[in-house]
């Protein structure tokens, strides 16, 4: 068994486990379900069960007082609201476990799933688990596992302002924000029979995800973590340094402005060629105070035909921060990529590719933009002939990470720069477009100028030139 980040070397026998276990007006699946969980416990005598139950549910209160389940009650929740995050910090908070999992009536264990989490034992440190299930692997705690130090350290599990909906979203926000690290158990799996897509729900589970509930929960979410909130972009930034915009540029533009944006190109004071921007585009002069555009001049891109040598690339990330820390709340975006969707955002959100985040497409708060934009500078400055392709973005994501910044990303995003099969070379049907699509002038620079008939690239500038 591997685990995350520790080093397996355990005292495995002493640690007690919690199973805390919100349930409401369903004894009879609740009772099914504990008793499950302790019969696949591979050492059962070292599990104790909690339920956290309304004080109005008087059915399960009879059924788990008959059955001889431990139980502790909360106030009932309005009517149109779940009591799950109640009920868990309720039963959490009464429990003596080392190890607290948060469990419901409709997720189920596999066998051996407490002999799975023995590497947890010896962690001092306040710690959360993150434990997949079948019918998602996105990352989100619905159902976390947690030691007692995280219990002392947030005094309960989910924050109490919620019911149910955005409590898990809440949850690893917080883990964010307060340092807290986060685990994955490899090859641990629960089973979560919740209904999904057009599966009948329960009068419960209807209950608890009813429009009044998730507004509610939005509403609390946003007001917390106003940085996470997603709105259209209202006004995008581009730089272009060269001569006449090509058709690739030009795509980029027209699809900004056909969804609404309101673009702006910044161009050197003596650029001649305004002619090739199309209309609704806003041009406006780099500063003469920013640092002047320079080439790359650092370690070549084995990717990158002539490696990347003479690209502004590092300069254009400068350039990049230099706007955003200038206009809040605006989008940085290149013009190599095509915004086949309306772009929305947060505070922080940025485009992916498999080294970290990208410089592509995204919006950054102005403190943060101020200080990368600082940072980049002093890395062309000083070293410019020693950097990598990707060394700036690398320092910016660093800063992002010591400043734990809340950061989302892009999710229908396509980078197709250096793959030998992309969207420039083959039709792709309208209903199967990502909404954000990086071409990449770099390693497509002949290609942009002789679309390929009938592939997705020409059929966008058919559309929209």
């Amino acid at each position: 068994m591997k685990l995350n980040g520790v080093v397996e070397n355990f005292q495995k026998n002493n640690m007690q486990i919690s199973l805390i276990h919100a349930t409401r007006a369903n004894p009879e699946r609740a009772l099914l379900t504990a008793r499950l969980w302790l019969a696949h416990a591979t050492k059962p005598e070292r599990v104790r069960h909690i339920f956290g139950v309304q004080a109005d549910d008087t059915e399960s209160l009879r059924a788990f007082v008959a059955e001889g389940f431990d139980y502790v009650t909360t106030p009932p929740p309005p009517a149109w609201a779940s009591s799950s995050v109640a009920n868990w910090n309720a039963a959490a908070i009464a429990s003596e476990g080392d190890l607290l999992l948060m469990i419901a009536d409709d997720l189920l264990p596999p066998p051996g799933w407490d002999v799975a989490l023995d590497p947890l034992a010896d962690i001092a440190e306040p710690v959360a688990v993150y434990v997949p299930d079948q019918l998602s692997n996105d990352g989100l705690m619905r159902h976390p596992v947690i030691n007692r130090a995280f219990l002392r350290k947030r005094g309960y599990v989910f924050d109490p302002e919620y019911y149910g909906v955005f409590c898990d979203n809440d949850f690893n926000v917080y883990c964010q924000v307060a340092g807290i690290k986060t685990l994955m158990v490899h090859g641990l799996k629960f089973h979560h029979e919740h209904p999904i897509g057009g599966a009948a729900m329960n009068p419960i589970t209807e209950l608890q995800n009813t429009e009044q509930a998730y507004a509610y929960g939005r509403k609390i979410y946003e007001g917390k973590w106003p940085e996470l909130v997603w709105r259209k972009v209202a006004r995008t930034h581009s730089v272009w340094i060269g001569g006449a915009l090509s058709i690739m540029e030009r795509l980029t533009l027209a699809l900004l402005v056909k969804h609404g944006h309101q673009p702006v190109l910044w161009v050197n004071y003596d650029w001649q060629d305004a002619d090739s921007v199309p209309e609704g585009v806003e041009i406006c002069i780099i500063p003469p105070y920013v640092l002047s555009p320079i080439r790359f001049a650092g370690k070549p891109h084995p990717s990158i035909p002539g490696g990347g040598i003479g690209s502004y690339a590092q300069w254009s990330d400068y350039f990049a921060m230099h706007c955003l820390s200038k206009h809040p709340g605006d989008c940085w975006i290149q013009l190599d990529v095509a915004a086949v969707k309306p772009i929305h955002a947060a505070g922080n959100t940025f485009t992916l590719y498999v080294g970290g985040i990208q410089t592509c497409c995204y919006t950054l708060e102005a403190e943060h933009a101020k200080a990368c934009c600082a940072i980049i500078r002093q890395m062309i400055e000083e070293r410019m002939a020693e950097l990598d392709w990707h060394d700036t973005m690398t320092a910016v994501a660093k800063y992002l990470r010591d400043t734990r910044a809340l950061i989302t990303t892009q999710p229908d995003f396509k980078d197709c720069g250096c793959l030998p099969e992309s969207p420039y070379n083959r039709p792709v049907a309208k209903d199967e477009r990502p909404a954000l699509i990086h071409w990449s002038n770099a390693t497509h620079h002949q290609s942009k100028r002789d679309p390929v008939p009938g592939s997705l690239y020409a059929e966008l500038i058919e559309e929209n030139l």
